[in-house]
């Protein structure tokens, strides 16, 4: 098994720095088909000078070759920088269209947990209006500009992000990205748009927002362009520089009261050695395909096609275990440059001891453990149990699971879902 992570992660490293322009293989490629077609095609074009032409183009195979090993080389050669563990959260702040948009901020020290929401979102996911999807197409992007002209620095990065994750699985898989906010049409009605993107391309963008790098000699430190120091959180849009790929997340919870929640080991790309939410991952725009086919692009669908695919794949409880999925909020992640994400509560037909018989995690990620408050009983919702564990397990909750715990909490109990929000709503940390 870690010797398909490995090789699948070697080559998710040389496809994207083909895509960057590190590894040049079209030049070589082409002056190979021109010596194999004059060996081909010898009396053909046999004249003065045809010895010299065949001897310079060989002579320019080989000079490629060299240099694309080389370029190989320095792509996968150990840099000499590793993460720094300080984080600039002090120093992060939205654009004023973002604190428009957002009304709620959840600022939580001990759980490292730095989130902006909607109420008016929130209440028009959980409800019935429609919302639905719209793919617009990849063109000339203000993304692929700021990858194009950082490009060297941004490697440096993502190859120290790729040479930690040798025993973790760090694909760059294609993935649905947000472009536009919930906007309401002129037909009365609800819009996201979403575009394809990839990975790799939100980790150099989102996820090192809040990250440095720090050389192991030199004592020095390398930030990425778009950082708290020179970007404002911005409202999501096309013409962002953030890839913001989407995000899903969903709280199991079984006939008899309870939910499930899994310890992930440090083999988790994210937010490795912490508790998260049954199952939590991104989209993937395979996902968005197969509904685009069934002609589906209700946002709702959407977000449930997702939980659906990662819970199968990190605890292997099937679609026929599931009841309904219920929507129960959105956020954006600031520390990761306002990533948005969808949180869900997935409502089981079986009972917490039937869910532990099918229960076998991805052990690549997820410690062979369940974890299970109860929540429910014939008086009500009760999450005083799931209050304590999360006071008790300060710094080992990740954002998804608190999140999706507000949201659950929120909606199924209202009067005892209240975050630790800024006084004055949505302002600088």
């Amino acid at each position: 098994m870690f010797a398909f992570v490995r090789i699948r992660n070697i080559w998710s490293l040389l496809a994207y720095g083909y895509t960057m322009g590190k590894i040049n293989l079209v030049s070589m490629l082409i002056n190979i088909a021109i010596l194999v077609y004059s060996v081909l095609h010898f009396d053909d074009i046999l004249g003065k000078g045809l010895w010299l032409f065949l001897f310079l183009v060989f002579v320019n195979i080989v000079w490629q070759t060299k240099s694309i090993l080389e370029d190989v080389v320095s792509l996968f050669r150990y840099p000499e920088y590793n993460f720094d563990n300080h984080r600039f959260i002090e120093h992060i702040d939205l654009a004023e269209e973002t604190k428009e948009t957002y009304d709620h901020m959840v600022k939580n020290d001990d759980h490292h947990v730095y989130a902006i929401y909607s109420s008016p979102v929130n209440i028009c996911l959980q409800g019935d209006d429609e919302i639905a999807l719209s793919e617009i197409k990849e063109t000339k992007t203000s993304l692929k500009d700021y990858i194009e002209q950082n490009k060297e620095t941004l490697l440096l990065f993502l190859k120290t992000k790729w040479h930690q994750s040798q025993r973790a699985t760090f694909f760059n898989e294609k993935k649905l990205c947000m472009k536009s906010e919930l906007t309401e049409t002129s037909e009365g009605k609800y819009c996201v748009k979403v575009c394809r993107g990839n990975y790799y391309n939100s980790f150099v963008t989102n996820e090192i927002y809040c990250k440095r790098l720090f050389h192991n000699d030199k004592s020095t430190y390398i930030y990425p362009p778009m950082n708290p120091f020179s970007e404002k959180i911005q409202p999501l849009s096309r013409d962002s520089s953030f890839s913001d790929h989407i995000g899903a997340s969903t709280l199991v919870l079984t006939t008899d009261g309870y939910v499930i929640i899994l310890s992930h080991n440090n083999r988790t790309a994210v937010h490795p050695n912490t508790y998260q939410p049954t199952c939590s991952g991104s989209a993937d725009y395979a996902d968005w395909q197969r509904l685009r086919k069934a002609n589906i692009t209700s946002l709702r669908a959407f977000v449930k096609e997702v939980v659906k695919r990662e819970l199968f794949e990190e605890t292997k409880i099937e679609g026929a275990s599931i009841d309904h999925i219920e929507v129960t909020g959105f956020f954006r992640d600031l520390v990761r440059g306002g990533k948005p994400d969808f949180c869900t509560v997935t409502y089981l037909s079986i009972s917490l001891d039937e869910a532990a018989d099918l229960f076998a995690p991805d052990k690549k990620e997820v410690n062979n453990k369940l974890v299970s408050k109860k929540v429910r009983s014939r008086e009500g919702f009760d999450f005083t149990a799931f209050d304590r564990f999360i006071d008790d397990n300060a710094g080992s909750v990740s954002p998804a699971l608190y999140m999706s715990y507000l949201f659950m909490k929120q909606r199924l109990q209202p009067e005892k879902g209240k975050p630790c929000e800024q006084e004055n709503g949505p302002s600088n940390l």
